[in-house]
Order: C-alpha cells, then structure tokens, then sequence
C-alpha cells in the first residue's frame, strides 16, 4: 500500500487554509491511491493567486532507470 495518503478536511476548511476562494464538493477520503484523481492547490503563474484543479497522479520508481 505504498503511496497512498488521505484528504482529512472538508471543502470549506481547504479553501480557508490555502486562501482559495471557491472549490468542488469535496469529502474526506482516507484511502487515496496513486492513479486516482486528486484536488492540488497550485499558484497561478500569470497571476497572483490560487487556483484548483483536478490531477491524476502516480509514483515514479526512480531507482530502475537505465544509467
């Protein structure tokens, strides 16, 4: 089960720690695997603020690359 993480607050409470000012609907989820799709907060770069957006992310296994 590596990888996994959980999302433990509620919209209303994301969108007031990261200073965002809308979000979906979200739930707390506490089994979150890589490949699933996830809420990232990230900084705009053509402005000066926050947006959210949907990702699918996944481990990379950096140790069996080819030299």
């Amino acid at each position: 089960m590596c990888g996994r993480f959980a999302l433990r607050y509620p919209s209303p409470a994301l969108a007031r720690m990261f200073q965002v000012p809308t979000l979906p609907e979200l739930r707390p989820r506490f089994n979150i695997a890589p490949g699933q799709e996830v809420l990232v907060i990230r900084n705009r770069p053509d402005q000066n603020d926050r947006e959210a957006v949907f990702c699918r992310g996944a481990l990379l296994d950096l140790g069996d690359r080819p030299p």
